[in-house]
């Protein structure tokens, strides 16, 4: 016999009994665990071969300050020190969003340069950059498909650099910022983000309960995830699934609290399957930050057999 119910918790609800302060709070910390992740999970990739900031996989973790950081990462292997600079056409100019081991003095210029100058032809020419000891200092301009500006890359060396590799850097770089700005100019510019929400169905049948989640399953919907698992668990049914097929968004914080799941369930010697699809963007997620091995996951819960390991 089976038994059925299910809830809802938006963000708001959820987080109701939290000031609003304390709401962004939780989402300026996620992201900054995110791009954590992120570029954790890339990072040897990045210092082997810089054209992974313009691969798909990355890019569709990445953010834009991740893309910023991925940047400047894979550009220690090319130069001793580096600045990003990000052009905004509104006003014409450039600004520093990420940089490594340049002197203030030589950051200093740069933003002296961008007030005094048209931004288009600093980003062609370069500024006069005093050399502060460096014995090579290049400019490398970012641009898009269609040539516009994105930004400007300079790239410091102590000792005669390759300039081959330094562009090649260069035009992976531009490729990862290109996509970031389609990435914005595809979003409704006046509509204000939604707040994150999911909805947990549960049902069990026989020996197996399972835990569908549909939506979002961030640090805003985590804890009502949480709680559904410890009712799962603790009434003591042999076998717990988590359907996540139709998750759209797996944030870092939904990984963990899978793996916190899974820790729970073999506490209680209750076998725990994830039940996700191959291509399914949880199951990327999961796979890119390096949980697969941790989890258990299937792409259909009948793969199950009874005595419930994994059919092959």
């Amino acid at each position: 016999m089976s038994t059925q119910h299910a809830s809802a918790s938006a963000a708001g609800r959820t987080l109701d009994p939290q000031p609003r302060g304390a709401h962004q709070g939780l989402i300026d910390a996620e992201m900054r665990a995110s791009r954590r992740a992120v570029l954790d999970a890339y990072r040897q990739r990045l210092l082997v071969d810089v054209t992974t900031l313009a691969a798909a996989d990355f890019l569709a973790l990445a953010d834009p300050r991740t893309v910023h950081e991925a940047v400047i990462l894979a550009a220690g292997t090319v130069a001793d020190a580096c600045t990003l600079q990000q052009y905004d056409p509104d006003i014409r100019m450039l600004r520093v969003v990420a940089s490594r081991g340049v002197p203030d003095v030589l950051l200093r210029h740069l933003a002296s340069a961008d007030a005094s100058a048209d931004a288009v032809a600093l980003a062609d020419e370069g500024p006069p950059l005093p050399a502060n000891g460096f014995k090579a200092v290049h400019a490398h301009p970012l641009r898009g498909d269609d040539n516009e500006l994105l930004g400007l890359l300079w790239l410091l060396s102590a000792t005669a650099a390759s300039r081959r590799d330094q562009e090649r850097l260069a035009r992976a770089a531009a490729r990862a910022m290109a996509a970031m700005a389609a990435l914005r100019h595809s979003s409704p510019a006046a509509a204000p983000p939604s707040p994150a929400a999911a909805t947990f169905t549960v049902h069990r049948t026989g020996d197996a309960v399972t835990l569908a989640v549909h939506g979002a399953l961030d640090s805003a919907t985590v804890p009502a995830f949480a709680d559904h698992i410890r009712q799962a668990v603790f009434a003591e049914a042999p076998t717990l699934l988590i359907d996540l097929r139709e998750v759209d968004l797996l944030a870092v914080a939904g990984v963990r609290a899978l793996l916190d799941a899974s820790r729970l369930c073999a506490a209680r010697s209750t076998a725990c399957y994830l039940v996700a699809g191959a291509d399914h963007t949880a199951r990327t997620v999961i796979d890119r930050l390096g949980a697969t091995a941790l989890l258990r996951i299937v792409e259909d819960a009948a793969l199950i057999t009874p005595d419930r390991a994994p059919r092959r």
